[in-house]
């Protein structure tokens, strides 16, 4: 497994990831802000060409205000999204931060959890 910068190419990809997750979800046009977007940084998670998972964060000022944190539905409950959580402490190591935030309804245990 890999983790790399999302590019426009694969959009497509994680919009039907999209679909099958979210009610209220991002269209093409919001990745598109968000990969033009400076303080914005997106990652997928591949195995084998696949793309099974995704995050997004904002830098902003001593904040990191996560995103998304995404795994495709028939990879989830095996520990990728941790795999993802390292991957975004890794990249903001060397970033003076002072607080990390992930926004989620009150309903999303997984996301609560996590």
């Amino acid at each position: 497994m890999i983790v790399r910068e999302l590019n426009v190419d694969d959009l497509e990809e994680i919009l039907k990831i999209e679909d099958s997750l979210y009610i209220d979800k991002w269209n093409k046009e919001s990745y598109l802000r968000d990969l033009e977007n400076d303080i914005a940084y997106n990652y997928v998670l591949e195995h084998e060409g696949i793309i099974i998972g995704y995050y997004g964060f904002w830098i902003m000022f001593d904040n990191v205000d996560i995103t998304k944190v995404s795994i495709r539905k028939e990879f989830q409950g095996m520990g990728l999204s941790k795999i993802l959580l390292q991957d975004l402490f890794s990249r903001i190591s060397n970033v003076d931060i002072d607080t990390i935030t992930l926004e989620v309804r009150v309903s999303n245990i997984k996301a609560i959890n996590l």
